[in-house]
């Protein structure tokens, strides 16, 4: 009788297999144990294409069973798109708890979710507020108001880069342009680049940022900020994240656009 073909999955190519993952659960980036929910289980890469070396990894078990029949790919989208949700229902308790606790926050009066090619899109309402303390420890009562600031003409530093700050007291117009962009910028911006365009609301300012890209362009979105203690102007909003074909997926608050700081330059 004909001995079958030697099986691929072996002990041995377990454990090797186990190093070259460092332990780590692929799906929810955990360390495996030896048992329970995070006990190691082996998996299909593929469904149906068998457990071959080439197509077996080693999962969590709850990992296992969040997978199913689904392909890695599908399995990463399914949880950028949980773990997006949830982000944004974490931003939306913070900005309005009354909405993320009813259906009624999500249909148009307030913020809400719409998912897009590879992840969920987070749609910030006109009337989007920071939450205190949300990019970090909450501040003290500010001070200072928006006129020590946005004097005509006034420079700031912006990571990097000179900035030149054009105000309209009569009517709390306040445009941000580059004057001199730091070295890597150039070519994408150049000066004179309007950067932040918007307007003063008391001591809240309320308008629109621009993030470049060297494919895209300059692509828009809100903002909204004050001065702090140290004369500088602090603006937050979730910045757009984009595809291949320049088409707006998302906004994500922790991208590094997501906060803008505005330094003076010169004596205070």
């Amino acid at each position: 009788m004909k001995a079958g073909p030697a099986p691929q999955i072996t002990l041995r190519w377990l454990l090797t297999r186990w190093k070259r993952q460092r332990g780590y659960c692929p799906i929810f980036r955990v360390k495996m144990a030896m048992k329970g929910p995070l006990g190691a289980t082996i998996d299909q890469i593929e469904p149906g294409k068998g457990y071959t070396r080439r197509n077996t990894q080693l999962v969590t078990h709850c990992g296992n069973g969040f997978k199913g029949g689904m392909t890695m790919r599908e399995t990463r989208q399914l949880r950028r798109q949980i773990l997006g949700v949830l982000a944004a229902l974490l931003l939306l308790a913070a900005i309005d708890p009354a909405a993320a606790q009813t259906p009624a926050g999500w249909n148009g009066r307030g913020p809400f979710i719409a998912y897009g090619r590879a992840r969920p899109v987070y749609v910030a309402p006109p009337s989007f507020k920071v939450p205190p303390g949300m990019f970090g420890p909450p501040r003290v009562a500010i001070t200072v108001g928006p006129s020590a600031l946005d004097q005509p003409g006034r420079n700031a530093v912006h990571n990097g880069s000179l900035m030149t700050m054009f105000a309209n007291p009569d009517t709390g117009d306040l445009v941000i342009n580059y004057a001199l962009p730091r070295p890597d910028l150039l070519g994408l911006v150049g000066p004179g680049t309007t950067l932040v365009r918007g307007r003063w609301s008391g001591d809240v300012f309320v308008g629109e940022a621009r993030v470049f890209s060297r494919y895209c362009g300059a692509v828009p979105y809100p903002v909204r900020g004050s001065v702090d203690q140290s004369n500088a102007l602090m603006l937050f909003g979730p910045a757009p994240q984009f595809d291949t074909a320049c088409n707006v997926i998302g906004f994500d608050i922790n991208s590094r656009n997501a906060v803008l700081r505005f330094e003076p330059e010169g004596p205070q």
